[in-house]
């Protein structure tokens, strides 16, 4: 008699769009001190079938390396001051639902950052095909990859600020890896472009450090790259694009 047995595991994707599913906007940024309490969410079911999502809230910690782990306590997380629906959407192929999120009161919160992520992850309907994997012991084990995005929900108390500077830089092949460090009560969101000879050798757009610092890699578009005093990196807002370090090369 042939066994089956059925596992399904999850893959958390820290972005903003995949094979399955696009989400925009990339984050939601709310102002406690602001009239203005709601924002959307478009989640796009990009896969050719139909697919069910499940839509909650998880906390993260950012490690150094850029990459997330699931923490359960978190003490200014965003999402006890957040209302927000639907829980769970079905969608047909190229269907849109939008998400609504309402932040609640925060009069009596103490000024600071409050942070979580909106996941939106794919769970698995009854009538979906599964992967199979047919071992040669008479048990046959399907396997289902389901698949989950999040982006970052962030409420802000107070007058904040940041200030990121560059710690660190090691050349590797045709990259360069750079630490970057943060100090401030606001999470940081900057671009790092990497200029030789006066032209754009490399550039990542978008890296958010919550910690107090980040390793990055900048892949390098030309093979001459190299320490030779015509080199320069420069760190900006991504919000503002004010310029918050430079350093050279």
């Amino acid at each position: 008699m042939k066994k089956i047995m059925g596992l399904a595991f999850i893959i958390i994707l820290a972005n903003s769009g995949f094979a399955i599913m696009s989400v925009s906007p990339y984050s939601v940024i709310l102002d406690a001190n602001s009239s203005k309490r709601n924002a959307l969410v478009k989640l796009t079911n990009t896969a050719n079938e139909t697919k069910t999502f499940k839509i909650s809230f998880v906390d993260f910690r950012q490690k150094q390396d850029g990459g997330y782990e699931l923490i359960e306590e978190n003490d200014r997380s965003s999402s006890k001051f957040i209302a927000y629906s639907p829980r769970n959407v079905t969608l047909e192929p190229a269907k849109t639902q939008t998400i609504r999120l309402q932040r609640k009161s925060m009069a009596g919160e103490p000024d600071g950052e409050y942070v979580s992520h909106l996941m939106m992850q794919e769970i698995l309907r009854p009538e979906a095909p599964r992967q199979e994997n047919k071992m040669t012991d008479g048990v046959q084990i399907n396997i289902t990859p389901l698949y989950a995005v999040t982006i970052p929900v962030i409420i802000r108390k107070g007058n904040l600020s940041y200030n990121a500077s560059i710690a660190y830089m090691l050349f590797k092949e045709n990259a360069l890896i750079l630490q970057l460090t943060r100090t401030g009560n606001k999470s940081a969101n900057v671009n790092v472009l990497v200029k030789h000879a006066g032209k754009e050798a490399g550039i990542l757009k978008n890296i958010r450090i919550y910690g107090d610092q980040r390793f990055i890699t900048i892949p390098l578009n030309n093979n001459a790259v190299k320490p030779d005093s015509q080199g320069e990196i420069i760190v900006t807002d991504a919000d503002t694009n004010l310029e918050l370090a430079k350093t050279y090369f």
